[in-house]
């Protein structure tokens, strides 16, 4: 638990190119809809969700913090 985060994500590269995403809530963002969002074959609960995806680990932490933020935008900014 670490005071004022309210989502995490854990990549790990399971091989070239194929990076397993896990994604945690602790706010009103469901992450199923994140990971769905990410890949049809994204999804798992509101709190707990996670995806695979085909893509370069440098490419996704780039690009994941961005589209989390803007998720985040969209559920409290409306």
């Amino acid at each position: 638990f670490i005071e004022k985060v309210q989502i995490s994500c854990l990549c790990i590269e399971k091989e070239p190119h194929k990076i397993k995403v896990s994604l945690r809530s602790r706010c009103d963002v469901d992450v199923s809809q994140v990971a769905a969002s990410l890949s049809p074959s994204g999804g798992g609960h509101d709190k707990a969700a996670g995806v695979l995806l085909d893509t370069e680990l440098a490419t996704l932490q780039e690009s994941l913090p961005h589209f989390l933020i803007e998720q985040m935008k969209a559920v409290y900014e409306g």
